[in-house]
């Protein structure tokens, strides 16, 4: 986990995908924007900033483009999905002031939004984490071959013989 905080990948798709549910959550609160109340930019700034935040603190857990492990794109377009819903409902509720204030039907409202723009995003891109893991092709497999005789079927100079003859 140490070796991936510090690898220039893990922070790269980070930043990313903070800097995409920071956007992600901002686009249903365009219209407060627009109207030029400052409290209302403000709200939708500091929204924003703990937005990405909270995604960074996500990555943390998983991050599964850096990770190697390829997803289906639906297993990958919901795990957004289902983070982003949470992370915008955690993300609106200090821009009011007090918990027994907070507008939850207007706050369920903006998280599921922030989830279905994550959701239009997915199906219009490519996701990372859904595109099959490439080996570089001079990899050596543990068994001594490299991965162009794998594919090839050729076996190890030391293997037993596979008991199938071929004729000559």
């Amino acid at each position: 986990m140490l070796s991936a905080l510090l690898s220039r990948a893990w922070w790269a798709a980070a930043i990313q995908r903070a800097l995409r549910s920071a956007l992600v959550v901002l686009v249903p609160l365009i219209p407060g924007i627009l109207s030029g109340d400052s409290a209302t930019i403000l709200a939708a700034a500091s929204t924003a900033a703990l937005m990405a935040v909270l995604s960074l603190a996500t990555a943390l857990a998983s991050l599964p483009e850096v990770d190697g492990m390829p997803r289906a794109w639906w297993v990958a377009a919901l795990d957004r999905t289902v983070k982003t819903f949470a992370q915008a409902l955690i993300a609106a509720i200090p821009a009011v002031t007090l918990i027994h204030e907070v507008p939850w039907t207007l706050v369920l409202m903006h998280a599921a939004a922030a989830a279905a723009g994550s959701l239009v995003l997915a199906v219009i891109s490519i996701l990372p984490e859904s595109l099959p893991v490439t080996i570089p092709i001079d990899t050596v497999l543990p068994d001594g071959r490299t991965v162009t005789d794998a594919v090839a079927g050729v076996q190890p100079a030391d293997a037993a013989p596979t008991g199938r003859h071929t004729a000559d």
